[in-house]
């Protein structure tokens, strides 16, 4: 949900999901498919206590906190909508929330162990997704792990770079030294897909974001 590609594109996905007819609950996307939550579940359970994990374009949050219950991680959500902040600060106040522009941000460097990128690749322009994901790099620790997914057919109202937003377009970037990966999964008929990587080598490179 959060992009830089000049102020037009980026102010129109900030009016977008703060306009008062965007549900901030249920938006406008049908519930996730279970098989592909199963694998962002699996990525969370297999993290050690206290481990550190970065949601970007998190929205309101709600799915991803399902998994996080009774969970002792520290959890970050980015977002450019102040409504969405606003309702996951209100549901899950214990956790962190930042109101920014995440291709922008600068986070602390070799610090999570896991990244969230769900249903935001369909905004992201191209030269800005090798970008993030070089970002991303420099975000993890050694052996960090970075999970992209996209749970449905984006809505045809949503704003958009104007893109085709695939899992082939996601694996062509992450064919690198820099990434593993150890794990995909498509579901076709809905359009979902999840691609789970992580870093490999991060020494033999220097990232500066």
């Amino acid at each position: 949900m959060v992009i830089f590609l000049g102020n037009t594109l980026l102010d129109s996905i900030s009016t977008f999901y703060n306009h008062p007819s965007y549900d901030t609950i249920r938006g406008y996307a049908n519930q996730e498919k279970k098989e592909l939550l199963y694998v962002y579940d699996e990525a969370i359970r297999e993290l050690p206590p206290h481990s550190h994990i970065l949601d970007l374009g998190c929205g309101n949050a709600l799915a991803v906190h399902r998994l996080l219950k009774n969970q002792s991680y520290e959890y970050e959500g980015v977002d450019l909508s102040y409504r969405q902040i606003e309702y996951a600060q209100q549901k899950n106040p214990c956790h962190r929330y930042l109101l920014a522009d995440f291709l922008k941000f600068s986070f602390r460097k070799n610090y999570y162990d896991l990244i969230f990128l769900r249903n935001v690749w369909h905004q992201i322009p191209s030269p800005e997704k090798e970008q993030l994901l070089m970002r991303c790099f420099s975000f993890l620790k050694p052996n960090g792990q970075l999970l992209i997914g996209q749970s449905r057919t984006p809505d045809a109202s949503e704003p958009s770079c104007g893109e085709v937003s695939s899992i082939e377009s996601v694996l062509s970037l992450l064919r690198n030294p820099m990434w593993n990966i150890p794990l995909t999964k498509q579901e076709s008929k809905a359009n979902a897909w999840v691609v789970l990587v992580e870093t490999t080598r991060k020494e033999e490179f220097d990232v500066t974001t």
